[in-house]
C-alpha cells in the first residue's frame, strides 16, 4: 500500500522547468523526465532540452543541443546567441512560475540561469542542479556562491558531496546514470579485429580529432590488414570509408578503441572496452585550462581511480605515432588488458548500482513539495 507521502507527491499538480544544453544532458534529461512522469503523471515539464527529452514527454521551448562549444574562447564567439536563448528561457520561466528549476549539467549556462531564476522567483521555487560542476577539478570557490541560490545539488560521483561540506548547501549522491545501465562485455566475447574510433560529439571536437584518428587507422591497417575500423557517432556526420555505429553498440563489440575525453571514456570503462584517450583543443584554451585545472587527469576512469589506468594522449601528444604504439600495446599484451579489466571493475564498484534518474526524481519531488 503506498504511503501518504508518496500518494501526495503522485497527486501533486505542478510544473518543473528543466534546462539541458548538450547531447549528454539531453540523455540525462530524458531519463529524468521519464522518472518524474512515472512518479507523478500530472506533472507539466517544460524548458530547454533536446529531441530525447521531447520524446520522453517534455515540452521543449528551446533546443541548443546542436550548438555546444568547448572552451572559453569558443564560447565568447557564440555569446550573442546564448544570451538570446538565456533571456528567452528566463522570461518563460518567470511567466510560468514553476515549482522547481532544474539545471542538468551544463554549468556555464545553468548556474547563471539558476542564480537569475532565484532572484526573479524568490524562495517559493526550488532551484536544483543535477550533475555537480567539477569543483574538484577547478574553481572550487564556486561552491560558496552556489549555496546562495541553490537548494540542492544532485551529484553523480560518490566523492562529490564532501566537496560541499561547510557551505550549508545540501548535496546528495544519486548514483551515476550510466553505472546501472551498461553491462560489461568480456574480452573473449569481443570481435578481435574491430577497433572503435570515437572522435567526440561536438563539431569542433570531431574536426580536431578525426584527421588524427583517420591517419592512425591507416597506419594500423597497413601492418595488420585483418583489422576493421568503425566510428561511434550519433552526430549524423558521414565518415567516408568507415562504418558508423551507435557508440554504445560499438563499445560492446570492439577489441580496443580510441576515445575523445568526455563521458564516452566512462562509458567505455563500464563496457569493458580497452581504450586510449585523446583530446585536442584550440591552443590558448589548452594553456588556460592547464593553468586552472588542478587534477592530473582528464579521463573520468582515471579521475575516479586516482591514477592513470587508461593512457591519455592530450594536445601535442595526440598524434598517430603515439596512438599506433598505444593501440598495439592494447591489442598485443594480455597482461595489459587483464590489468585494465581489473581496474575497470574497481571503478564500477566505486560508482555503485543506484538508479540515478529515479533517485534524482524522488529528491526533486520532495524538494518541490517542501517549497509549496
Amino acid at each position: 500500500m503506498p504511503s501518504c507521502a508518496s500518494s501526495e507527491i503522485r497527486n501533486q499538480k505542478s510544473e518543473i522547468f528543466l534546462l539541458a544544453g548538450e547531447a549528454s544532458g539531453d540523455d540525462r534529461g530524458a531519463e529524468l523526465v521519464r522518472a518524474l512522469l512515472q512518479k507523478n503523471p500530472s506533472l507539466k515539464i517544460t524548458g530547454m532540452g533536446g529531441p530525447r527529452m521531447q520524446a520522453a514527454g517534455m515540452e521543449v521551448l528551446a533546443d541548443i543541443t546542436g550548438h555546444a562549444v568547448v572552451g572559453i574562447f569558443e564560447a565568447v564567439k557564440r555569446y550573442p546567441f546564448f544570451k538570446r536563448v538565456f533571456d528567452r528561457m528566463l522570461a518563460e520561466c518567470v511567466l510560468r512560475k514553476p515549482a522547481a528549476v532544474v539545471g542538468i549539467d551544463y554549468p556555464g549556462f545553468n548556474l547563471r540561469f539558476e542564480r537569475a531564476a532565484r532572484k526573479k522567483l524568490g524562495g517559493g521555487t526550488a532551484v536544483i542542479q543535477y550533475v555537480s560542476p567539477q569543483l574538484w577539478a577547478w574553481n572550487e570557490g564556486r561552491k560558496v556562491r552556489m549555496a546562495e541560490f541553490l537548494n540542492l545539488v544532485l551529484c553523480i560521483f560518490p566523492f562529490e558531496p564532501d566537496v560541499y561540506a561547510g557551505t550549508g548547501l545540501r548535496a546528495e549522491y544519486v548514483g551515476h546514470p550510466l553505472a546501472g545501465k551498461i553491462r560489461t562485455t568480456p574480452l573473449e566475447s569481443r570481435d578481435p579485429n574491430l577497433i572503435a574510433l570515437l572522435p567526440g560529439s561536438r563539431k569542433r571536437e570531431i574536426s580536431r580529432h578525426w584527421p588524427v584518428l583517420k591517419e592512425t587507422a591507416r597506419r594500423l591497417s597497413a601492418g595488420r590488414r585483418q583489422l576493421r575500423f568503425a566510428v561511434g557517432s550519433h552526430s549524423g556526420r558521414d565518415f567516408p570509408g568507415f562504418e558508423v555505429q551507435p557508440p554504445d553498440q560499438l563499445m560492446a563489440q570492439a577489441q580496443a578503441g580510441i576515445v575523445a575525453s568526455g563521458t564516452a571514456t566512462l562509458e567505455a570503462c563500464l563496457h569493458g572496452l580497452p581504450i586510449v584517450v585523446v583530446y585536442k583543443v584550440f591552443p590558448p584554451t589548452y594553456w588556460l585550462g592547464r593553468a586552472l585545472i588542478k587534477v592530473p587527469y582528464l579521463a573520468m576512469p582515471n579521475v575516479i581511480a586516482g591514477k592513470e589506468i587508461v593512457p591519455e594522449l592530450i594536445q601535442g601528444r595526440c598524434n598517430p605515432d603515439l596512438l599506433v604504439s598505444a593501440v598495439e600495446r592494447l591489442l598485443d599484451s594480455k597482461a595489459e588488458r587483464g590489468k585494465l579489466t581489473a581496474e575497470y571493475a574497481r571503478v564500477r564498484e566505486q560508482l555503485g548500482g543506484k538508479n540515478a534518474a529515479e533517485h534524482a526524481a524522488d529528491l526533486i519531488l520532495q524538494m518541490t513539495q517542501s517549497h509549496r
